[in-house]
C-alpha cells in the first residue's frame, strides 16, 4: 500500500515538473479561458500571492486526489481519475467560496437598501447615499458598495451600475431586486418622484420574499436531506463494503466489468443527484 503511494506520488509530480515550464507559459487561450478568470475569482477571497498560483493549486490537487484515490482502491489504476478530480479542486473551492459571498450579500442587502433610503430621506444625494452604505455596510457588501460609489464617481450611471451588479449576482435572489432597482432609479431619473419611497418600497418587497423563500426553504429541507441520502448512501456502502470484506469489492477496481457498474453508477448518481435539486428548487 506504501508502495502504490510513492509510485503514484513520484509519477504525478514528475508530471509537475514536465509540465510547469509549459504552464508558466501558458496558451493565450488557455489563460483566458480557464486561468484568468479562476485567477480573478480566487482574489477576492485568497491573498494576491496565493491567488496568482493556480497552476501549483491545480497541480497539487492532481497529485492530492491522486493518491487519495489510489491509497482508498489499493491500486494505481484510479490515480488518472483521482488526478482529474484533483486538479478540479481549485475551481470547486471558488465556486464554493463564491456562492457563500454572495448568500452573505443577498442577507444584508435589504438592510444596506433601507440605509440608503433613510440616507435619502436625510437629504442626501444619491451618490452620498451609496457612499454611506459602502462605509456602513458588513463585509462583502461594503467592498460591492464601495466599488459601485466608485463607478458613479468615475462617471457611470447609477442605473448601469445597478445593472452591472445584478448581472454579478446571476442565478442568487438578489440579482431581480438590484434589476428592478435599477430600473426605477432611471424613471426617476428622467420622470422625477420620491426616490427614498422607492428604495423603502424595495425593501419591504425583498423582505417579503426573503420570508417567502425561508418557508420555501423549511417545506423542501426534507427532500433535500433526501437527496443527500440517496447521493452518499451508495458511495458509503461501497467504502464499507471495501473496508468490511475487501475480496468482495475488488472486483469492481480491477475488472472491466467494474469499471463499467462503477461509471455507470456515477452517471446514474449524477442524473438522480440533478433530478432532485430540480424538484425541489422552487425560483420565487
Amino acid at each position: 500500500m506504501l508502495m502504490i503511494i510513492i509510485i503514484t506520488a513520484c509519477a504525478v509530480f514528475a508530471c509537475a515538473l514536465l509540465l510547469h515550464e509549459p504552464m508558466q507559459q501558458q496558451p493565450e487561450r488557455l489563460r483566458k479561458l480557464w486561468l484568468d478568470p479562476l485567477r480573478q475569482r480566487l482574489s477576492l477571497h485568497l491573498p494576491a500571492h496565493l491567488a496568482q498560483r493556480v497552476p501549483w493549486m491545480i497541480l497539487s490537487g492532481s497529485l492530492l486526489g491522486a493518491s487519495l484515490l489510489s491509497l482508498w482502491a489499493g491500486s494505481l489504476w484510479p490515480a488518472l481519475p483521482g488526478a482529474a478530480l484533483g486538479a478540479c479542486l481549485p475551481w470547486l473551492a471558488a465556486r464554493v467560496m463564491d456562492a457563500r459571498r454572495k448568500a452573505a450579500f443577498c442577507s444584508q442587502l435589504s438592510d444596506c437598501l433601507a440605509s440608503m433610503a433613510a440616507a435619502l430621506r436625510a437629504g442626501q444625494s444619491l451618490q452620498q447615499a451609496l457612499a454611506t452604505v459602502a462605509e456602513e455596510a458588513r463585509a462583502p457588501s461594503s467592498l460591492r458598495w464601495a466599488e459601485l460609489a466608485s463607478q458613479v464617481r468615475m462617471g457611470t450611471e447609477v442605473e448601469a451600475a445597478l445593472d452591472r451588479m445584478a448581472q454579478e449576482m446571476a442565478g442568487t435572489p438578489a440579482q431581480a431586486d438590484l434589476a428592478i432597482l435599477a430600473s426605477a432609479v432611471g424613471v426617476n431619473r428622467e420622470a422625477g418622484g420620491n426616490l427614498a419611497e422607492v428604495f423603502q418600497r424595495q425593501v419591504e418587497t425583498q423582505r417579503e420574499r426573503a420570508r417567502l423563500r425561508a418557508q420555501v426553504d423549511a417545506l423542501t429541507a426534507q427532500g433535500r436531506l433526501s437527496g443527500w441520502v440517496v447521493g452518499l448512501l451508495p458511495l458509503g456502502l461501497l467504502m464499507a463494503l471495501k473496508a468490511l470484506d475487501p475480496s468482495l469489492a475488488d472486483p469492481l477496481f480491477s475488472t472491466p466489468a467494474g469499471w463499467g457498474m462503477l461509471a455507470a453508477g456515477a452517471v446514474l448518481e449524477l442524473i438522480g443527484g440533478l433530478m432532485i435539486r430540480r424538484i425541489v428548487s422552487i425560483e420565487l
